[in-house]
């Protein structure tokens, strides 16, 4: 919430900047598709899988060329 706060204060326009972010489409394809693995590492810690090797692994899935 401090951050938010923060934010709002220092950036005047951040709702027209927020909207515009939301409505851009590499920013779209980077969320849907390049933090895929670390989405996917978040939740497998959550459901019980040691945390180290399922970092290891999006990492490794990070490095790969984008498709």
């Amino acid at each position: 919430m401090d951050s938010l706060f923060q934010l709002v204060q220092a950036v005047p326009d951040w709702e027209v900047k927020l909207t515009q972010a939301l409505n851009d489409p590499a920013r779209i394809h980077a969320t849907e598709n390049r933090f895929v693995p670390l989405k996917r590492a978040v939740v497998e810690i959550m459901e019980g899988a040691a945390g180290l090797p399922a970092f290891e692994r999006a990492i490794r899935d990070l490095k790969k060329p984008l498709r």
